[in-house]
């Protein structure tokens, strides 16, 4: 692509990683370098999701790069040329209000268009998007909006399964278990829907089954009466699974301890469960 001038100041160029290289070695002083967020961008390009805006990679009027070190090392990164504009020429006072603005998160962009329970549908995508590449047990990259995007068109019912989670305010955490219902019902649909509703109202169980122990469970991780030591992170999302888990193979002498990943019987490298 020709360069496009709008004005002697902006311009559209196709950038390759070859220019994008030279542009870094002219940067001024900045920021450091967030890889995760690099890693992001490089694979949104990868992918065919970058979405050209009308931000444009900046430098001063001595030709310093003073914007754009991110998106520059993300083409960089992953070996592509992508069109970007390019202001020339900024005041160098301009520096001090570049990207101090709160940039706009996934829920934001869900909430934008519209979009019920958008933070919690957010979170809820990014637990499947972390689980289907096998490392919700583990810290993972940031996700992008349009890797989100993708999660939630590859598992439709999650919008529902979350609205049904947060309808009931007192069995959470919400993402966790929308994550965890919307893969078990896209298996069992009839099944996930008895687990679901015996966890989130009570009835007609008891002691031993897995519903009944989970809904015991999280209660008292909300500091209530008889409340259990907190238990955060994968942890929770385990016993959630392994609830379901046990629920579908019609379990009703179940133990508060099954539950738990890694538990007092376990060992280092037992494998994080899976939904059936």
């Amino acid at each position: 692509m020709p360069p496009v001038k709008a004005d002697d100041n902006l311009e559209l160029m196709d950038v390759t990683p070859a220019l994008a290289t030279q542009w870094l070695k002219t940067m001024a002083a900045n920021r450091k370098l967030n890889e995760t967020h690099v890693e992001r961008l490089a694979e949104d390009i990868r992918r065919g999701d970058w979405r050209q805006t009308f931000d444009p990679v900046r430098f001063n009027r001595k030709g310093e790069l003073v914007d754009g070190q991110h998106r520059l090392s993300a083409i960089v990164a992953c070996g592509k040329t992508v069109p970007l504009y390019v202001a020339r020429n900024l005041d160098p006072r301009a520096m001090a209000v570049i990207d101090t603005g709160r940039a706009r998160s996934v829920a934001d962009v869900l909430q934008i268009n519209g979009v019920k329970n958008a933070r919690k549908l957010a979170a809820a995508a990014k637990s499947i998007h972390y689980y289907d590449l096998g490392r919700l047990a583990s810290s993972g990259p940031a996700v992008s909006f349009a890797q989100l995007q993708r999660t939630m068109k590859a598992h439709p019912f999650l919008g529902d399964a979350v609205q049904r989670v947060v309808q009931n305010g007192v069995i959470q955490p919400h993402a966790q278990l929308a994550m965890v219902y919307c893969l078990a019902h896209e298996k069992h649909a009839r099944k996930a829907e008895e687990w679901i509703e015996a966890l989130q109202e009570g009835e007609n169980i008891g002691r031993g089954n897995p519903a009944f122990e989970l809904r015991k469970r999280l209660l008292g991780m909300r500091g209530g009466a008889g409340a259990t030591t907190q238990i955060r992170g994968p942890a929770v999302a385990a016993m959630i699974i392994n609830s379901w888990n046990l629920y579908l193979t019609n379990r009703t002498d179940v133990t508060a301890s099954e539950l738990l990943w890694r538990n007092t019987r376990a060992t280092a490298d037992d494998e994080f469960p899976t939904v059936r």
